[in-house]
């Protein structure tokens, strides 16, 4: 079986909520988002959801990416509902 890799958009922001608009994934394909932000508490990992009601598991906890408090988490799916023009959004955790 053949992986492909496909790069369905960048998105950034500031603010409570960061949404990329438009995606369109086929059912039982494995989306993967990975998000850098700036934390002031390393405990408050974020939230990813989208329009299908997919489960974004954190894959990677969340990890110091350097010492000025920005930290990346690696989000995915298991094998997904399909999403067509729909959006995924991050959500941060304010705790």
């Amino acid at each position: 079986m053949a992986i492909v890799v496909t790069n369905i958009g960048t998105v950034s922001g500031i603010g409570a909520t960061v949404s990329l608009t438009g995606v369109t994934v086929p059912a039982n394909a494995v989306i993967v988002v990975a998000v850098l932000e700036y934390l002031y508490s390393p405990t408050a990992i974020g939230t990813v959801n989208d329009g299908s009601s997919n489960t974004y598991n954190n894959r990677s906890g969340q990890l110091g990416v350097n010492s000025n408090a920005n930290y990346f988490s690696l989000f995915s799916t298991p094998p997904c509902n399909a999403l067509s023009g729909q959006t995924i959004t991050y959500t941060l955790n304010n705790s």
